[in-house]
Order: C-alpha cells, then structure tokens, then sequence
C-alpha cells in the first residue's frame, strides 16, 4: 500500500527510519534534514568502502553474472534519467549501492545499506536536480568499469571521492538559508502535527465560513492529491 501511495518501484520498501507516526495524522515519510543526510552518507561511505576494501584483500573478482546483474541496473538507471519520474530515478541511483553490495557476496550489510539508502533517497527526491543525478549515474558507471577490470582499488577511490561529494549536497548559501527558515518551521509543528486549532476534529472544517484554497505541487506523490480530495469534500 505504502508502495503505491509514493508511487515507489515494486522493490522498494520504506526501512527503519523512513516512517514516523503522528497522533491524529498517522504515518509519513521522516523528514532528512542537510544534517541527517550528511551522517547518512558517511555511514554509508564506511560499509562500502569497507566491503570493497574486503573483497579486493581477498582478490574477489566479480563473475560474469554479477557484472550482467550490475550492467542491467545500470541500463534501469539509464532510463530513469532519461524520463522524468523523480521517484524511480531517485531510488534507482540509490539502490545501485544496494546492488553492489549483494553482488559483492554480502547480503547482510546490503541490508544495511538499503536501509540507509531509502532515507537518503528521500532526501535526493527533494534536493537533487537532473544534473545531479546524471553526475551520480556517471559515477556508477565509472565504479562499474573498474571493478569489470579487478580494479577494487580504483572502484574504492571512486567511492571515497563521491561520496564525500554527497555529504554535501547543497551549496553553502542554500544550506545558511534552510538554518534560517527552522525556527518557523518549529512554530508550526503545534498546528500541523498537533492539530492543536482543531481542523481536523469532527466538524472542524465544516464549521469554517471563510474562502479555503487547497494547493498541490504538479510533481507531487499520489497521496497529497487525496488528501486535498478528502479535505475539499470536508468544506
């Protein structure tokens, strides 16, 4: 059901982390904040580096069928760059970590990469531009081609280099910027998560006399249109 509401690929499930819950509002997606995404990278960053650094000390050469797996990814992710749903391109550029990691013979932290990976998709789905995802594609591509070779060395480079590129996401001005704007977004969590002006008690809205206009984004998930169809019926 979560899957079909946020429009997420059949493989997608949100991980520990990803939902929170609200009295009187019920679960949603867990807001990732610049800080949160930075701590999410950089535990991501030490298992796969600790992973390659594993497999290239063991002088694991990936089979021709864990390459064709990774390739076929890669051509997913190719595609999804190539349209313009952000949600499917987002989790793709995401899950190719994930990818890695089982192809690498290590389901367990590719467990734990996933998890981290759908909180990090979620922060990348508002943040990174097309641009952004098409550099993060070439990234993969480069990591690919290393690894086709028994390069480890080089793939674990790579991944130091650009990771340490997505700890910061944003630019300092829009991050200076973001700071600014928490303290308001404090002062309306009474009202929003609380309900404390009571909408959304019985009778809450039908009460109200004054004009509403209810807006939803052109990109936005399936759910906030039925919350504004559910909302629209109460007025």
């Amino acid at each position: 059901e979560l899957r079909e509401r946020w429009s997420l690929p059949p493989r997608a499930t949100p991980g520990p982390g990803a939902l929170t819950v609200s009295p009187r509002r019920g679960w949603y997606l867990a807001e990732v904040d610049v800080d949160r995404a930075a701590e999410l990278y950089a535990a991501r960053e030490v298992i796969e580096t600790g992973l390659l650094r594993w497999s290239g000390q063991r002088h694991r050469q990936l089979e021709t069928a864990a390459l064709d797996r990774i390739a076929d990814h890669l051509r997913d992710q190719a595609d999804a760059l190539a349209g313009n749903d952000v949600a499917r391109r987002s989790y793709l550029l995401g899950e190719f970590h994930v990818c890695l990691a089982n192809n690498l013979g290590n389901s367990v932290l590719a467990g734990y990469l996933r998890d981290l990976t759908v909180l990090t998709t979620l922060f990348t789905m508002r943040y990174q531009t097309r641009n952004d995802a098409r550099r993060s594609y070439d990234e993969h591509v480069a990591v690919f081609d290393a690894l086709a070779r028994g390069d480890t060395d080089t793939a674990l480079h790579l991944f130091l280099s650009y990771n340490a590129q997505g700890a910061d996401v944003l630019p300092d001005r829009l991050r200076r910027a973001m700071g600014a704007q928490m303290p308001l977004m404090n002062q309306t969590g009474p009202v929003l998560a609380e309900d404390t002006a009571g909408l959304l008690v019985p009778g809450g809205l039908e009460r109200l006399t004054c004009p509403v206009l209810l807006i939803v984004g052109a990109l936005s998930r399936p759910i906030f249109p039925a919350v504004a169809r559910a909302l629209a019926a109460r007025l």
